[in-house]
């Protein structure tokens, strides 16, 4: 059964109001409407639409896409650029079947992913573009031979492992799809191929999506820009886990009068790979290097809601467990977590529930909690 009309209705009102706030470039906006837009769908799709789509439409076009990415057929297209690109052409350069790369340009188009100029004729689109950047298109490479198995594999594993919660990260999902022992980093490490497109998913998946740095999320000049220390033993941001260094790019870019300011912050992030075990070791090792009522912990994580979770954060849990058997936290989770070290949270701000969120944490007022910290770490 499909929604009532005035549940379409209201839920058609409620795009068009999130479309002016986009139009007006306001902060989250664009994953407003996203959100809304997956809402009418499941507010008009039939259940039969539903088990084709995720069942069958969507394998499909993945694998399609697959196709493409591993023939350039996007960079093809890209480069004829208003001038449209026949199947022929495609198949000749290729040296493919042209009936196979019919089949594959039809479905393509058909899902919006190319653009369909004619019988057999196809254009690019902004989309099938952004799959040109090694970025995305190694996102493509990434999700289907690493992240797709794992997941298709976890009901089996579950059922194998009598369905409990995956915590061991050398016995998970990973490793039962993958045939292999080895932990999901050290898997990835023998592989140099895999290890370039991983990386490269990895610069992927923050283009385009707010920032912890953008303007409107959190007040860092507020926040880190107030009573800091001017001597030059001291340090404005230490960026923990940082890969290649995005986030201070970030920050530079957005921040300039704070660069010739020396202060002493500490930012942590990617903790949802570990349980909270290993979590509190890597947590202890930054408390002692925090001076109370000063430093502030800021931490780049998804943070699950008690209600209304969003797609995106719920995904995440899951391919949380399909790769690491670890899982994304509940704000409690993280209270839980950061109070049993010693520190508290201030805030977790989040611009949008399809966002990731910045939680700002400090030591906790109570000395013994850090105290026994310490001495935990010693």
């Amino acid at each position: 059964m499909t929604a009532s009309i005035a549940e379409t209705s209201a839920l058609l009102e409620a795009l068009a109001t999130a479309g002016r706030k986009w139009s007006q470039h306001e902060l989250a906006a664009r994953e407003e409407l996203l959100n809304l837009a997956h809402s009418l769908i499941a507010a008009l799709e039939m259940p039969s639409e539903f088990v084709h789509r995720i069942g069958i439409a969507e394998p499909a076009m993945f694998a399609a896409i697959r196709l493409a990415v591993d023939l350039r057929l996007f960079e093809k297209l890209s480069e004829g650029g208003d001038v449209p690109t026949t199947v022929n052409q495609l198949a000749n350069t290729t040296g493919t079947d042209v009936l196979l790369i019919g089949r594959a340009m039809k479905h393509l188009a058909a899902l919006n992913v190319v653009a369909e100029a004619g019988a057999d004729q196809y254009l690019s689109t902004p989309l099938s573009n952004t799959l040109t950047n090694p970025s995305h298109r190694d996102g493509i490479g990434w999700t289907f031979n690493a992240t797709g198995p794992s997941l298709r594999s976890l009901p089996a594993y579950l059922q194998h492992t009598g369905y409990k919660n995956p915590s061991d990260g050398s016995d998970g999902p990973s490793q039962y799809a993958h045939n292999t022992n080895l932990s999901l980093y050290e898997w990835i490490d023998e592989r140099p191929l895999v290890l370039n497109i991983f990386h490269n998913h990895m610069v992927g998946r923050r283009e385009g999506v707010i920032k912890r740095t953008d303007h409107g999320f959190y007040p860092v000049e507020e926040k880190l820009g107030k009573d800091l220390r001017a001597d030059k033993e001291a340090v404005l941001l230490v960026d923990i886990g940082g890969g290649l260094g995005h986030d201070l790019e970030d920050f530079r870019a957005g921040y300039p009068l704070l660069q010739d300011v020396w202060s002493w912050r500490i930012y942590r992030r990617i903790l949802h790979n570990w349980m909270d075990e290993q979590a509190r070791k890597i947590l202890r090792q930054l408390v002692p290097a925090m001076q109370r009522g000063y430093s502030k912990l800021l931490i780049n994580e998804n943070v699950i809601p008690d209600v209304n979770a969003s797609w995106w954060v719920t995904t995440m849990d899951w391919q949380m467990m399909a790769m690491l058997a670890v899982h994304e936290r509940t704000e409690r989770q993280w209270h839980e977590l950061l109070g049993s070290v010693g520190l508290r949270v201030v805030k977790i701000w989040t611009p949008n529930p399809a966002a990731e969120s910045l939680i700002e944490a400090e030591l906790d007022g109570n000395e013994k909690v850090v105290e026994q910290s310490h001495r935990v770490n010693q």
